[in-house]
């Protein structure tokens, strides 16, 4: 995979280039203010523990939370420009750490499922205006290969025969939402949002959501918002301005 997605960005690379106005380069980061998350199942059996998930409340599903900064990305960008319209491509880390609670007869189940991948966003733009700082439309896909970790946090202050329940005391073990709140194979994203250039900075809002096959794959249904700001170093146009000679 690695190998095609490399022939993909020099083929895309090699053809915009040839009719690009502007080739810029830069960093970028960012993090989700707000991701949702539903599984609406009303319980689970894990089949490495004998634990068992059970919703909280008839018909309310087995997840359905929201949460705040619970992610965060670094990359680079690749800036494309022919008049109004741009192409990118953001190659990037990204991590994301999210706490779950089920409630259970003598305790509450605690798990941290996070995620590590390398993402990245293919997307066009389209500026509203003809000025170079014009406010612009995104729209575009986010390839994502993300490894995923799942683990038990009992949380603080449960107690189970008088003893605090930590990991020694009363482990249901790891991964018990493989295959349902993620599977670690590769997936798309759709992106769309709306952004502003301010000189060399871009600063974007960005609406995701999976599509495709893994919505068939996975039961967990969710989307984010994503905030990401851009500052584009270095352009071509550095290396092709007319500079005078001094002639002594």
């Amino acid at each position: 995979m690695k190998k095609g997605l490399f022939i993909i960005l020099t083929l895309v690379y090699t053809s915009t280039t040839v009719i690009a106005q502007e080739v810029r380069f830069g960093i970028v980061g960012g993090t989700a203010p707000v991701k949702k998350v539903e599984l609406d199942i009303p319980f689970l059996l894990p089949s490495n523990s004998y634990y068992a998930y059970v919703e909280e409340n008839p018909g309310s599903g087995l997840v359905n939370d929201w949460k705040v900064f619970s992610s965060v990305h670094l990359g680079a960008i690749i800036n494309f420009s022919y008049r109004r319209f741009s192409l990118n491509a953001e190659p990037q880390f990204y991590i994301e750490r999210s706490r779950y609670r089920f409630p259970y007869y003598y305790v509450d189940m605690e798990r941290i499922i996070g995620a590590k991948a390398f993402r990245m966003p293919l997307y066009f733009t389209y500026k509203f205006f003809k000025k170079e700082k014009s406010s612009y439309l995104l729209f575009g896909l986010n390839i994502i290969k993300e490894t995923n970790w799942d683990i038990q946090f009992p949380g603080d202050g449960y107690y189970l025969n008088g003893k605090p329940l930590h990991h020694e005391a009363e482990n249901f073990g790891d991964d018990h939402f493989q295959n349902v709140l993620y599977d670690g194979k590769t997936y798309l994203n759709l992106n769309v949002g709306l952004g502003k250039q301010f000189k060399n900075i871009n600063s974007s809002l960005r609406f995701q959501m999976p599509i495709g096959k893994v919505n068939d794959r996975l039961p967990v249904r969710t989307f984010k918002v994503e905030w990401t700001v851009s500052w584009l170093f270095l352009s071509t146009k550095d290396f092709t301005k007319k500079h005078p000679l001094y002639v002594d």
